[in-house]
């Protein structure tokens, strides 16, 4: 999850620091989408994701970490107190890949079917 984080936060200031036009080359250059470093940059700049203290409660592929970026910072946190959000999470591992719909979705369904 540290490297994770890490990567995200080098790519946000290396977007700060370079001129406009010249972070899409520096991307090229490293072998990265533009996709995939703006998903990096979202977790790393994620205040429940980036925070170390959250790291052994939420799932460890970087792109089910994405979809959780997706909620609000009050929500997600919620979410690991009542620990709908694990490491474990599959609904959010089956978004990453495209198999369901939107992680919020997804953490609703699994609420429901918890009330029933």
């Amino acid at each position: 999850m540290e490297n994770l984080v890490a990567i995200g936060q080098h790519l946000r200031e290396a977007k700060e620091e370079l001129d406009h036009g010249e972070f899409g080359p520096m991307l090229k250059r490293i072998k990265f989408s533009e996709g995939t470093a703006r998903k990096y940059m979202a977790i790393s700049a994620h205040p429940v994701i980036s925070n170390r203290s959250n790291w052994n409660a939420l799932p460890p592929l970087w792109t089910t970490l994405y979809e959780l970026t997706k909620l609000p910072p009050d929500v997600l946190e919620a979410r690991i107190a009542d620990g709908t959000v694990t490491p474990e999470l599959e609904g959010t591992r089956r978004v990453a890949q495209g198999r369901a719909g939107r992680v919020s979705k997804a953490l609703r369904g699994r609420e429901a079917r918890r009330r029933t």
